[in-house]
């Protein structure tokens, strides 16, 4: 019986993120008996005193098969391991210890690009998840340019203007030393078509990526309320909910703006804002949330954080909920929640949100960091001009996640077929480690 092995850069238990979830979803599948004939141990990058005792592993939990991991750091440029012979120490234990057939890794984050290397060195096919533009963009991997302006296209001359302390030529090198890691993997996976396209138009086509949505394991929420608990029309005021992250990019700003312009108008609506981290967040941002929830009063409810798996229930308690990120986006895991939950959604029209969203028939765009054109289309919604999802019967995803799931192991499976994928590594593909620029090891001003 063939084993998978799940690299993560977190454990979405200690670390709420999409992709850390992404990551563990796949394991808890396949323990269900989900995928036929596989085996899975789940291996979490934490910090050390999160394992609890002074090794560098530890089972979660006691699980047997969760197994958190505490790597040597890696520098923010290039991300390559600071210890590279330590991190294949680790890797080696890991490896010996449960032999993969095949690892899924889904960030290279915290473990560092060197994984490429090791695994290619050990004969074990290494397939890969992008969960964002980091190996294209230095700026938080967002491809948003430090003027506020979405980013296209990126090359080094570019990449250069938004950090003027790093050379052209180091940002060339950047960008050659993950290409070759990269070009090491048994399969590049992307979860949506916007980030395939970037990436293969960045890689010059020397990267083929194949679009697989990350799969979840709906068996976990939580479930909605029924049609007559969420109808707005028996509950009088339209509720709008936000559901992630409360920091700039995600556009939770924009979203208060135009619930300002809706109180101005008098329109009826109240805003339910669901999110952790704003206490992490740089000081003048606070400190405009805060003006901002002020300045709404009633009109605004802020729950703080929430627990994933109570997301179905509380999204069904809105009538609509709003997706308003100023970049790119992937493939937002809030989008695959709305529509279980069965209630409208308005998004940023662009990259992963756009996509996700164009076959859902109750969902709308409006243009991205406009609270004004936001304002306008939740003014139409709260008055009933406008087709509601609320009362709708949520549907059945449980098919789909299937669907994605199995696209997933005839990938393992066809990995495994291929006998380059259990080549050895040649001289050739070695990744040199050149010292990183000054300004990357400091945050650079202008990256806030």
């Amino acid at each position: 019986m063939p084993r998978l092995m799940i690299l993560s850069h977190g454990h979405p238990a200690l670390s709420h993120g999409g992709a850390e979830m992404a990551a563990f979803a796949i394991h808890s599948l396949v323990k269900q008996g989900k995928m036929p004939g596989w085996n899975s141990i789940f291996v979490a990058r934490a910090d050390r005193q999160h394992i609890g005792h002074d090794g560098d592993f530890g089972a979660f939990r006691r699980n047997p098969d969760e197994i958190l991991v505490a790597p040597p750091a890696v520098e923010p440029f290039f991300f390559h391991s600071f210890d590279p012979s330590r991190l294949f120490a680790l890797l080696d234990e890991l490896v010996d210890r449960f032999k993969p057939d095949v690892v899924h890794a889904h960030h290279f984050s915290f473990w560092g690009t060197d994984i490429f290397e090791y695994f290619k060195a050990r004969n074990i096919p290494l397939v890969f998840t992008l969960h964002e533009y980091i190996s294209i963009c230095h700026r938080f991997g967002q491809m948003l340019k430090v003027n506020g302006r979405l980013c296209h296209r990126s090359s080094p001359v570019e990449c250069n203007q938004c950090f003027p302390d790093i050379s052209s030529g180091f940002f060339f090198l950047r960008d050659e030393l993950f290409l070759k890691p990269l070009r090491l993997a048994s399969a590049v996976v992307s979860p949506s078509q916007f980030l395939a396209q970037r990436v293969e138009t960045w890689s010059g086509g020397s990267i083929p990526v194949r679009v697989i949505e990350n799969p979840r394991d709906v068996s976990v929420y939580e479930p909605p309320h029924n049609a007559s608990t969420h109808d707005s029309a028996g509950r009088g005021i339209p509720q709008i909910g936000y559901f992630g992250q409360i920091n700039h990019f995600k556009g939770t700003e924009v979203l208060l703006d135009a619930a300002a312009i809706l109180k101005s108008r008098g329109a009826p609506f109240r805003v339910r804002l669901f999110g952790a981290n704003l206490n992490i967040q740089e000081s003048a941002f606070r400190e405009r949330m805060t003006a901002k929830l002020e300045a709404l009063g009633d009109c605004v409810e802020f729950f703080g954080p929430y627990q994933n798996e109570t997301v179905i229930r509380l999204m069904s308690g809105c009538d609509a909920i709003v997706i308003p990120s100023i970049w790119w986006e992937n493939s937002p895991v809030v989008i695959q929640e709305a529509i279980q939950a069965g209630v409208s959604v308005f998004g940023s029209r662009l990259g992963g949100i756009e996509e996700k969203l164009q076959s859902y028939p109750h969902a709308e765009f409006f243009e991205p960091g406009s609270a004004i054109d936001l304002a306008e289309k939740l003014q139409a919604f709260c008055l009933n001009e406008r087709s509601q999802a609320s009362g709708q019967i949520a549907p059945d995803v449980s098919q789909g996640e299937m669907a994605h799931l199995s696209a997933l192991a005839h990938l393992y499976e066809s990995t495994l077929a291929v006998p380059e994928n259990r080549a050895s590594l040649d001289e050739s593909q070695i990744v040199a480690r050149p010292r990183r620029p000054a300004a990357a090891s400091r945050r650079n001003a202008l990256q806030k």
